[in-house]
């Protein structure tokens, strides 16, 4: 919401949803969301960039009643990553975060929900912008979301307007942001208290969000992960039903601890199969490694994900 002010300070009018518009649920295209730039043109139209990539949004307002006129929506990356039609409904579409109904006979779309975003301490995954692929599948009488990006693959159960998160594997890799510390769950288990201090010495831009994921110098987040003594790998699984994570609810495993696999990483996404199970696949490996074969803990925790 905006306001407008007289020359004495008082009000003058609002612009916007008081409270703007919902962090995830249904989308209301009169709230604004985290607005960052204003600007009015020659027909007194007051047009507002907001700071947000769930939806990328420009929305266009009538400066003087403060009335919703129109919003431009952005498209995906390159390549369409991030974004995918619903195979079992070809009118909803998801979109960078966010679903999205399309008309293929007016060739056009609109935003009708986000997902789901990152909101408390417990809220390590989100299904905004920063993943690639997606996928629907369902399980009985439940819709089943699958989001994936390169370090990370997660399911959640769809609703009409947005999703819970149920359960995730992949990288540690996945929850560093740049600008941003690694959050307190995943450092308490990233190493023993020794080697976390090592680490942090010898990495340290990788632990003050300085450092880029990788940048082939050595000292990038990839690279301190694969060193020895580190706990780079990750299954979570709701089993309480709040959609947060709990630190009984995640398992944090070595490469180790990979019963033979170099990694839990896909290359921009994960292979799952219809019934949701989850493929790994090594180029160093000939071995099946999918989700249910195998007595090693890491494979059966990934048989009892695949049967949420």
């Amino acid at each position: 919401m905006r306001e407008g002010l007289r020359p004495d300070g008082k009000l003058l009018r609002t612009i916007g949803k008081p409270g703007g518009r919902a962090l995830s649920g249904k989308y209301d295209p009169k709230g604004m969301f985290r607005p960052l730039g204003i600007a009015v043109d020659a027909q007194q139209r007051l047009w507002v960039a907001e700071c947000d990539l769930s939806p990328r949004r420009i929305s266009v307002w009538d400066a003087h009643s403060g009335q919703f006129l129109r919003e431009f929506c952005g498209s995906t990356y390159y390549a369409s990553s991030g974004a995918r039609v619903n195979p079992l409904n070809p009118r909803q579409a998801f979109v960078l975060g966010n679903v999205c109904e399309l008309d293929w006979k007016k060739g056009l779309w609109r935003v009708t929900g986000t997902l789901y975003r990152r909101t408390t301490r417990g809220s390590l995954f989100d299904l905004g912008a920063d993943w690639v692929t997606a996928d629907v599948r369902r399980r009985g009488d439940r819709t089943m979301l699958l989001v994936a990006s390169t370090f990370c693959c997660s399911i959640s159960e769809l609703h009409e307007f947005d999703a819970r998160p149920l359960a995730a594997i992949g990288s540690v890799r996945q929850f560093y942001r740049e600008g941003e510390k690694w959050p307190e769950l995943i450092l308490k288990h990233l190493a023993a208290p020794r080697r976390l201090h090592e680490l942090q010495e010898k990495f340290p831009r990788t632990f003050n969000g300085l450092a880029r994921g990788y940048d082939g110098n050595g000292q990038d987040v990839s690279s301190m992960l694969d060193q020895p003594g580190v706990s780079p790998y990750f299954l979570w699984i709701d089993r309480n039903g709040d959609g947060q994570v709990q630190e009984d609810e995640i398992s944090f495993y070595s490469k180790g601890e990979l019963n033979g696999l170099s990694r839990i990483q896909g290359n921009w996404t994960f292979p799952v199969g219809p019934d949701l199970t989850l493929y790994l696949v090594d180029a160093n490996d000939k071995a099946d490694h999918s989700s249910g074969s195998g007595n090693c803990p890491l494979r059966m925790e990934q048989r009892r994900c695949a049967s949420l």
